[in-house]
């Protein structure tokens, strides 16, 4: 629907005499923009809340490894669990990277 709302804008001039279609690129360049600006705060709260709960659930991790400090086997599969966690964390950190790089180049 709002892809519709953005492409609805943008100007296209089917008798430029050649044959080809040009669409005006400081119109499209606007209309990423406007939809950038329109989500961004959306975008940002989705990764916050996430990387709180990873954050969380980070913490509850840790928490289970010393709780388990006299059972080899638990304390086995916490430190399994808590490394699996940190790639997972490492990932998303990747994800707000490549969001954040890309929000940049189009701002303009």
């Amino acid at each position: 629907m709002y892809l519709l709302k953005i492409l609805r804008d943008v100007d296209i001039d089917w008798n430029s005499g050649d044959g080809s279609t040009n669409t005006s690129d400081s119109s499209l360049i606007s209309m990423i923009n406007d939809f950038l600006q329109s989500y961004k705060g959306f975008v940002i709260g989705v990764l916050g809340l996430a990387d709180l709960t990873m954050i969380a659930i980070f913490i509850w991790l840790c928490i289970n490894l010393s709780a388990g400090s006299t059972n080899f086997a638990g304390k086995n599969n916490n430190g399994k669990r808590l490394l699996l966690w940190c790639i997972g964390m490492a990932l998303l950190g990747s994800i707000n990277l490549i969001v954040c790089l890309l929000y940049n180049a189009f701002r303009g």
